[in-house]
């Protein structure tokens, strides 16, 4: 009789994607279930938060596995990529409500990862917001949370270690990796203790109405303009790229003037785009309306061709909309250039 099989999804950022604590737990799951075929499914890219995950989560994940856990990540990147508190809350809503509705049995675990910010933020004796905002989601629909932040912050403040020598950077040091995946394997022993493994659930009704409930990635070849759509682009002024974000096809700009029109149905449009050290300014609009401007060129657009995902717009009219892109002649005085290299269209 051909064993059972247990999918465990791990979806987050560059802490989820390293190794350490996460091969950690999977010899964990290994020897917990010996009668189990599991299958350890590693979706974690750097650099990515909520509103990424929200929108690669369905083509990342929901099209490929049938998620029997799943364990979350990003509050980390979501502090870095400074995303509204809304569309964080939207994006993390439903990441939970699309996991419940495709398998009702699953667990999911909620993991808050440290960091100075997060530090800094309990040593002023305030939870950091983006825990406040993932720990109302949490509650609401029942799911465990593990905030690893409030621990090594309290056990470096009882002097069992510190940030600087010990964990060392956001990324642990092999010390910090046993560290998160000693306290999620005690985390684990309780809840599997308790009996609430696999526990099914219905669903409540949601905090937030305008939760991005049809968030996806739409194909960049439906730009029309005088951007070039290229099959397979690949920056090449000799900066690091990242899997996924080059060799694939891309809707590219890099001149002041040139633009695109794009036709959607939705209420929320977005990009995500590769931001080099060449990356420029766009300005844009909406069914013909006023023209926004928005700033490609980030922190770290001088180390590598970083991805990012930005919403450009939420809560419009359900139906057909266009927008319009077009590369400004002003560019960010860091920059060595105009260009807008788009990845995928986002859509709600």
């Amino acid at each position: 009789m051909e064993k059972d099989t247990l999918n465990v999804v791990f979806f987050g950022g560059s802490i989820t994607y390293n190794p350490g604590w996460r091969n950690d737990l999977e010899e964990y799951f290994t020897a917990q279930f010996p009668e189990k075929v599991i299958c350890y499914h590693n979706k974690g890219i750097p650099s990515l938060g909520s509103v990424a995950h929200v929108f690669r989560y369905d083509s990342d994940v929901l099209s490929q596995v049938k998620l029997d856990i799943l364990f979350y990540e990003s509050v980390v990147n979501d502090r870095a990529n400074a995303y509204p508190d809304e569309e964080q809350a939207r994006a993390v809503e439903s990441i939970i409500r699309r996991s419940i509705a495709v398998n009702p049995n699953m667990d999911i675990i909620m993991m808050y990862f440290a960091d100075p910010d997060k530090l800094a933020d309990y040593k002023k004796g305030r939870i950091p917001d983006e825990i406040c905002l993932q720990n109302n989601i949490a509650d609401h629909y029942g799911i465990p949370v593990i905030d690893i932040s409030r621990e090594v912050y309290e056990r470096i403040q009882a002097g069992e270690f510190s940030w600087e020598k010990d964990i060392k950077d956001l990324h642990p040091s092999p010390f910090g990796q046993k560290i998160y995946s000693s306290s999620m394997k005690v985390m684990l022993d309780s809840l599997l203790l308790k009996g609430k493994y696999a526990a099914t659930r219905k669903l409540p009704s949601p905090l937030n109405e305008k939760y991005y409930r049809h968030a996806r990635y739409e194909s960049v070849k439906n730009g029309k303009g005088n951007f070039k759509y290229e099959p397979r682009y690949i920056p090449d002024n000799g900066q690091p790229t990242r899997a996924g974000f080059t060799d694939v096809p891309m809707l590219v700009g890099e001149k002041p003037e040139e633009e695109f029109v794009y036709e959607f149905e939705g209420t929320t449009i977005g990009i995500c785009y590769i931001s080099g050290n060449d990356a420029g300014i766009i300005r844009y609009r909406i069914d013909g309306g006023k023209y926004q401007v928005k700033d490609l060129y980030t922190k770290y657009s001088d180390k590598l061709h970083v991805p990012k995902y930005v919403i450009l717009k939420d809560d419009l009219n359900e139906g057909k909309h266009k927008i319009e892109v077009e590369i400004m002649k002003e560019k960010n005085e860091k920059s060595k250039g105009n260009a807008c290299r788009i990845v995928h269209f986002l859509v709600n």
